[in-house]
């Protein structure tokens, strides 16, 4: 009988899903510290981001800038309070959301507006000193109608504004008249260009980054380098070194087997010597 064929060794699932999870780690790493970008690369999406649409558009993108929108919304008010109302401008860089309840009731009206307005951050109060602006302030006004008063106290603790910048955003930041600026907790949103955070009442919003040079020890660690560009590859060479080791042992064995069968026909050939 023939010799059976040689086996080819699969990849254990093991080394191949350690070698997935270093080459994933080797992006994300050297993502977060050449570019800046948030810790999740792979998630991010693969069509590009569209330009952002700037009121007073930096010089470099002055030419192809288009002015960003507006958006308004009315929601019923009811002895409760207004219902459920959400604003989004055209151009989605600005999510505005208030809940159930949210704005209380204000006989004889009978709807409260919701409107989002896009400003020139440059022509109200100053940021902080170590903050830039990345996206445009908007103006939230709450009024009812059809009386026009401005809405003050607000139950908004479910409630949420969301903004989009056009480049890496670190904080969001909320002023009541426009003027002083108090930093909001917020959560990412998106490709990393967004934050969002609980609505604080009518007023003003807008993204902003932080100057790395007024970070606590600021610039990337030579050790956090050094790990980016030498551990990974060191683990991917480890894993297929292992695989070639584990596949030239299985070669081996097979080999060792074939040498100690019986050769085909052996029996034959001694009786016709006899």
């Amino acid at each position: 009988m023939p010799d059976p064929p040689t086996r080819r060794t699969r990849p254990r699932p093991l080394a191949v899903g350690l070698g997935l999870a270093a080459l994933y780690l080797s992006v994300a790493l050297g993502t977060m510290v050449l570019s800046d970008r948030p810790f999740r690369p792979l998630f991010d999406g693969l069509a590009p981001a569209l330009p952002y649409r700037w009121v007073n558009p930096p010089r470099e993108v002055a030419r192809d800038n288009r002015q960003p929108t507006a958006a308004s919304r009315e929601a019923l008010l009811g002895p409760d309070g207004s219902a459920f109302v959400n604003v989004t401008p055209e151009d989605g860089q600005a999510i505005v959301l208030l809940e159930d309840k949210a704005v209380p009731p204000h006989p004889p009206d009978t709807a409260v507006a919701l409107t989002v307005t896009p400003f020139d951050a440059l022509t109200l109060g100053p940021l902080p000193e170590d903050m830039s602006a990345q996206s445009n302030a908007y103006r939230v006004e709450v009024v009812y109608r059809p009386s026009g008063v401005t809405v003050g106290d607000l139950r908004v603790t479910r409630s949420s504004i969301a903004l989009v910048g056009a480049g890496a955003s670190d904080a969001l930041l909320y002023s009541r008249d426009g003027r002083s600026w108090d930093q909001r907790p917020t959560t990412p949103l998106g490709s990393g260009h967004g934050l969002e955070t609980t609505f604080a009442g009518a007023g003003y919003y807008v993204v902003t980054d932080i100057d790395d040079a007024a970070e606590e020890g600021g610039g990337t660690s030579p050790v956090v380098v050094g790990l980016v560009l030498v551990v990974p590859p060191l683990l991917v060479a480890g894993l297929m070194m292992r695989s070639r080791r584990a596949a030239a042992a299985a070669a081996a064995k097979a080999a060792a087997k074939r040498r100690g069968r019986p050769r085909p026909g052996g029996r034959k050939s001694k009786r016709r010597r006899r």
